[in-house]
């Protein structure tokens, strides 16, 4: 089975039980929100690049997330650095987590670093612990309110900052 193969049936497979209804109304957490939001951002995205360049199907998954994300955060567009320290965040381990961390002594523009504080509110926002994912979803009412982020949708800050339900 190829990284991005494993990586879809992670993604693929939960929704599918949640269209199902197989899963419990815990799939409202924001938790499940959160990581969802990622999942699919990550595995569309690493598509269009195996797509655009073969070989890259041959790295392992940890490499060709690493890979990709550092290549994101280098780009001119905030929302493609956004997508960049979400692969690092949640599958790069302790190396993408350090990546992102340095990335952020670098940002130059305020939307850089409101797109960074979106990514680490949802990252928050997706801890089993009820205090991390409630100070995470402050930081993402404090980011939209800055209205530097634009690639999420209305109804999307909404169930982020009103609607998913955070741990007990």
């Amino acid at each position: 089975m190829t990284p991005l193969t494993r990586m879809l049936a992670h993604i693929v497979l939960p929704a599918l039980l949640l269209g199902l209804g197989c899963v419990s109304a815990q799939a409202e957490s924001c938790r499940v929100t959160a990581n969802e939001m990622v999942n699919t951002a990550t595995a569309e995205l690493l598509q269009d690049v195996i797509k655009k360049d073969p070989e890259l199907a041959k790295l392992d998954e940890r490499t060709l997330v690493l890979e990709a994300g550092k290549k994101l955060i280098t780009a001119e567009r905030s929302d493609f650095k956004a997508r960049g320290w979400m692969m690092l965040l949640w599958y790069g381990g302790k190396p993408g987590g350090e990546i992102v961390a340095n990335s952020a002594e670098q940002l130059d523009t305020e939307e850089d670093r409101a797109h960074l504080y979106f990514v680490m509110g949802l990252f928050q926002l997706g801890s089993p612990k009820q205090e991390t994912a409630a100070a995470g979803r402050t930081l993402l009412a404090q980011v939209k309110d800055t209205g530097k982020v634009t690639f999420v949708p209305e109804d999307m800050w909404e169930l982020l900052i009103e609607t998913c339900d955070l741990p007990k």
